[in-house]
């Protein structure tokens, strides 16, 4: 049991209620409990996350150091997990990461910790919404929970600044070029700068929209573009037409 679920509940447990206010909710978990600590590279304490305590919230996420770990001590209460299917998302839709395993001892409980270097599959920072879940393959019962975190770090080491920083840069130019009358440049560029745009505000945590914020942002942009090239087609003047001999 230990084994299989130690990535499962550091995944899984960093969270809040996808359908309560993102910022306010506390930190549920459904039918398993759970406290996890964050601990620096020196092994201090960083931060902490105990369900149904005010944490793993927008508000007070639970803060994670690159090159610390993390502890965790959970339970699943009643529910014995045998053939089990796990899985995690980002902000409810990025991710789609998923697995299997089988709780040969029947254990309810599981204690240890992780290294964050080794959960992350590059250099991560900024404040993320975390989904996740464990479901039993014979009895359908489950563990679910949702919630904030917030990984520390320099925003010009990682990896997805520079991405976002590009996207967002060579979007706007094809939105500016879109405004002379070029739907699909509009449209391509909304694309592009609200990828990038969102994940700027995801590097800086800057959830204004919540749980929402970079759907929204993404959204908006890549309606947008189109509209700036639709708008200023239609308001081009034609061509002038040479008279017939």
């Amino acid at each position: 049991m230990r084994h299989h679920l130690r990535r499962l509940l550091y995944l899984v447990i960093p969270v809040v209620a996808l359908a309560l206010p993102a910022s306010v909710a506390a930190f549920p978990l459904t039918n398993c409990t759970a406290t996890l600590t964050s601990y620096r590279a020196d092994g201090t304490v960083l931060s902490t996350a105990t369900n149904g305590a005010d944490d793993a919230t927008q508000d007070n996420p639970l803060i994670i150091e690159p090159d610390g770990s993390v502890g965790y001590d959970g339970t699943s209460g009643s529910i014995v997990f045998g053939s089990f299917t796990w899985s995690v998302n980002f902000w409810g839709l990025i991710g789609g990461l998923e697995g299997t395993g089988t709780n040969d001892g029947a254990g309810t409980t599981a204690t240890g910790s992780i290294d964050v270097s080794d959960a992350l599959p590059f250099p991560l920072m900024g404040t993320f919404y975390v989904t996740g879940s464990v479901t039993d393959n014979d009895s359908a019962s489950s563990c679910e929970g949702s919630g904030w975190i917030q990984i520390e770090g320099n925003a010009f080491s990682t990896p997805q600044f520079w991405v976002g920083v590009l996207f967002a840069v060579i979007g706007l130019l094809a939105m500016i070029w879109a405004a002379s009358g070029h739907f699909w440049a509009g449209l391509l560029g909304g694309i592009l700068a609200g990828l990038g745009v969102a994940v700027l505000l995801v590097t800086f945590g800057l959830m204004f929209l919540g749980s929402w914020t970079p759907a929204i942002v993404v959204a908006v942009l890549v309606i947008l573009g189109p509209i700036l090239g639709l708008i200023n087609s239609r308001g081009a003047t034609p061509p002038p037409t040479t008279p017939a001999t």
